[in-house]
């Protein structure tokens, strides 16, 4: 009969260091996908100063008086404020330390519909996708300034309409309306780009053709 040299106790190490190989592998996988390793927790703290962002294709200027020399395209910018705090009280990292701070590397914004009449189809086209650099330290708040309108998007026939003025390039056929700007903030920890997060939010958008400050 054949024998197999190391007996029982053999056996027992194998099978024990199957056991350690599969628990770390497992703490391994774990760890990739585990919110520990995301160690800040960052949210929308406010949107527009938290009130509605009112996009008017043309700016009477300084005169309050549209058509005239100092009207201007005003620029479709919203401020948008980040806080970012740590995950958990026991997380201790310097703001220039890996994980001290979170780091803003894209935004995208999408229009939606605000209200059944709201023409989404008209706006859809102007939905982008852009790179962005910002740093919010832990425990800080950082306000930058997201565009929501770009020029361009101002100059596309059916929004230069909102305005019944032929020497400003319209005939006033399309009526003021509202509509939600949809926007997804990505970026990481530092240290941790392999970890890509999201953050969501929206604003509701007042279109007009003219802005007139009193």
């Amino acid at each position: 009969m054949p024998k197999f040299l190391g007996g029982p106790s053999v056996f027992r190490k194998l099978i024990f260091l199957g056991l350690i190989s599969t628990v770390v592998l497992g703490l391994a996988a774990c760890d990739n996908a585990s919110i520990e390793r995301q160690r800040s927790v960052v949210e929308v703290a406010s949107v527009a100063d938290n009130g509605v962002y009112v996009a008017g294709i043309w700016d009477a200027g300084s005169d309050n008086i549209f058509p005239s020399t100092d009207d201007f395209q005003p620029a479709g910018h919203v401020p948008i404020t980040l806080k970012s705090r740590s995950y958990n009280e026991f997380i201790q990292a310097p703001d220039l330390t890996p994980y001290g701070q979170f780091h803003v590397t894209g935004v995208s914004v999408d229009w939606r519909a605000a209200h059944p009449s709201t023409p989404v189809a008209q706006l859809t086209p102007f939905n982008y996708s852009a790179g962005y650099d910002v740093v919010i330290p832990k425990d800080t708040e950082v306000t930058f300034n997201l565009m929501i309108i770009p020029f361009n998007m101002k100059q596309d026939p059916f929004l230069a309409n909102l305005v019944a003025e032929p020497t400003r390039g319209g005939d006033g056929s399309t009526p003021p309306f509202t509509a939600v700007a949809h926007f997804t903030i990505t970026g990481h920890d530092s240290g941790a780009p392999d970890l890509p997060r999201t953050i969501e939010g929206s604003i509701l958008v007042e279109f007009i053709g003219v802005v007139v400050n009193n």
